[in-house]
């Protein structure tokens, strides 16, 4: 980021940049936990910081530690903080307030560091598999920085660039922009899409936003599921069109007007799908989140007052991935047919727990052959019962693994497929056949 912007400038980074660096561990302690970390944020706040780094978390968010957090955006300041490294589907706090961003980790090739945390909390992720940087030790030394401390800190820079190109930058609109700026991560987990923020930071577009912000050429790009809709001296015979169709599968999309200046009370924002109005909201119906179902959606603002800046977020919600492939308990009747996880060509999702049941004509048999059979070995099992009950004692078979297992035959006219899935590696998953046996 220095470098890019000494290029730019002519500048050396310690005329364009100001660091305030803030003790908030012991001297005799474990140096890995943050004991005043909230005092610490307080702190940079009286010292007028632009922009608070908090390369840490954990904790729980109470009443006190939110009045910090909410003291720094009314006074300007942005918090960006590391999502965490527990690979939970969570950011912990300070990440986890609505006005700090949150800032999750991903290697080179944009996949998920194993230990970053994901969900929804997360805004944006940036790399955070192994960079080197300057020790504490002393002067001269160094250290390997990884996971999403290293990311947030790497976020922070670009947000330091942007501030310093455009210092009137509020908190809101940081996080906004830095959204804007970042590329799909069209990631082949399931379970993550729509997970890792609006996606991987673009220190190019970020920059390209905030020398556009005050025109109405911003860059936006529908493939990302969350997001900010701005549009500038929207009036008279002028709109703004939006299309939001990010990567997987969501139920629905929200909309909340952030601000609208001048104040203008012909705004109307219309939703479509495929030419087909969804909604049709005025400003009064934007006093409040708005939302509609799914994606692949086209949004419209429109005005017909003196010219007015909208600043309009929105965010797409994933459904729950356990669901994807398959349901709580299928029934299967007939004499053949076949079952599997559903996924097709992706890899199965975690998290999975699925049963079919396989009835056939009463006083036969089934008979169950494996065609595919690709699993973490270990962690995710297709077990196999006797009856319509997963019990102990019912249960005939379970595998796991990648050898293709034996077929099975049944003593009675009922089966019971049980797929459970607690790994972290997905692989290609599993097909069945099953027939009456005569």
């Amino acid at each position: 980021v220095c470098q890019a912007l000494t290029q730019k400038y002519g500048k050396k980074a310690s005329d364009m940049f100001k660091i305030l660096p803030v003790k908030v561990v012991s001297d005799s302690g474990d140096p890995r936990k943050i004991l005043d970390g909230f005092e610490g944020i307080e702190y940079a706040i009286e010292m007028n910081s632009d922009i608070i780094l908090c390369a840490w978390n954990g904790g729980e968010l109470n009443a006190e530690k939110a009045k910090i957090i909410q003291l720094a955006a009314q006074k300007g300041i942005t918090i960006i903080a590391s999502a965490g490294n527990e690979h939970g589907e969570r950011s912990y706090p300070p990440a986890s307030h609505p006005d700090v961003i949150s800032v999750a980790a991903v290697n080179k090739d944009l996949t998920k560091v194993p230990a970053s945390n994901y969900g929804s909390d997360v805004d944006v992720s940036y790399f955070g598999d192994s960079w080197w940087a300057p020790s504490v030790e002393s002067d001269t030394s160094y250290m390997e920085g990884k996971n999403t401390s290293l990311a947030a800190a790497l976020a922070t820079g670009v947000a330091a660039a942007m501030k310093y190109e455009l210092p009137s930058l509020t908190p809101l609109e940081m996080k906004a922009l830095l959204k804007n700026s970042t590329d799909p991560i069209l990631t082949s987990e399931v379970k993550l899409r729509g997970k890792l923020g609006s996606g991987m930071l673009n220190f190019n577009n970020a920059i390209a936003l905030v020398v556009d912000y005050n025109n109405d050429s911003l860059i936006h790009n529908d493939l990302l599921p969350e997001g900010a809709l701005i549009a500038k001296n929207l009036g008279i015979q002028k709109s703004k069109t939006w299309k939001i169709n990010p990567s997987g599968k969501f139920y629905k999309t929200s909309f909340k007007l952030n601000s609208l200046s001048p104040f203008d009370e012909s705004l109307q924002i219309k939703v479509s799908r495929s030419d087909s109005m969804i909604a049709n909201w005025n400003l009064e119906d934007m006093t409040s989140t708005q939302y509609v179902d799914g994606t692949d959606i086209d949004v419209v603002a429109s005005a017909d007052g003196i010219d007015t800046d909208i600043f309009l977020s929105y965010e797409s919600y994933l459904l729950d991935s356990t669901n994807f492939y398959c349901e709580k308990i299928a029934i299967q009747e007939g004499i053949q047919g076949s079952i599997s996880d559903g996924s097709g060509v992706d890899p199965y999702v975690s998290d999975v727990d699925c049963k079919w049941l396989i009835n056939t004509t009463e006083g036969k048999r089934i008979i169950l052959t494996f065609e595919d059979f690709d699993t973490q070995h270990a962690y995710d099992f297709v077990y196999i019962f006797e009856g319509d009950k997963p019990l102990q004692k019912s249960m005939i078979a379970g595998y796991s693994g990648s050898e293709l297992p034996p077929t099975v035959i049944s003593k009675s006219n009922q089966l019971l497929v049980w797929f459970v899935s607690d790994g972290e590696i997905q692989r290609d998953g599993w097909k069945i056949n099953y027939a009456t046996l005569e």
